[in-house]
């Protein structure tokens, strides 16, 4: 029996203008882990493999994602939903903190790994990467997340929404977490890489 796991969180929409619009050029510089200290690898069970800040003049570059996150009216459970025999089952997803889910990606396992984001106005953004077995994906479950890694102050803090996962031609399991600027010039948008470690 298979479970496709689907979570009500944010959508990243790539969308390249029709027509005569101008070509879109986009500028890439490298980003450190720490704004403290450039040589930080290590995140929890993350080893840190690189990363871009990615900037365009285009009109169209930037704020490309759109959100869809339910509150919790249970104190601290959030919905989500397992396609079976093609139908919709709902499950529970315990919030941790403050953090929301923005993102997940199946890995080759079959594990799903959860993306999720906490903003404050003394604290600003974090975000944190978990991890949820796929024996646990089931209707009517309570899913808890095994953080693997988290990102805030001096680390890298910022919107990040959109995560996707493959297995090398090493067999090494590599997670990539972006971000998007929503058109403010104070946000970046930001793609990193990471190796999942043992």
């Amino acid at each position: 029996m298979k479970f496709l796991p689907c979570f009500v969180m944010s959508l990243m929409v790539v969308w390249m203008s029709p027509g005569n619009s101008a070509p879109l050029h986009l500028e890439t510089s490298r980003i450190p882990l720490s704004t403290e200290n450039a040589t930080t690898k290590f995140v929890g069970k993350l080893e840190y493999r690189g990363g871009l800040k990615l900037r365009s003049e285009h009109e169209k570059f930037g704020g490309l994602s759109g959100m869809a996150v339910n509150f919790p009216e249970d104190g601290n459970l959030l919905s989500g939903w397992v396609r079976q025999k093609n139908r919709w089952r709902p499950f529970d997803y315990v919030q941790t903190e403050l953090f929301q889910p923005t993102g997940a990606a199946v890995l080759p396992s079959g594990d799903v790994v959860m993306l999720e984001r906490r903003f404050t106005f003394l604290g600003g953004f974090a975000s944190r990467l978990s991890l949820i077995s796929a024996n646990e994906i089931k209707p009517g479950a309570t899913l808890r997340g095994q953080e693997i890694g988290r990102l805030e102050p001096p680390l890298l803090d910022e919107n990040f929404e959109g995560a996707a996962a493959y297995k090398n031609e090493k067999g090494e399991t590599i997670i990539y977490i972006v971000s998007d600027d929503n058109f403010f010039p104070l946000q970046s948008t930001l793609l990193l890489m990471f190796k999942l470690t043992k």
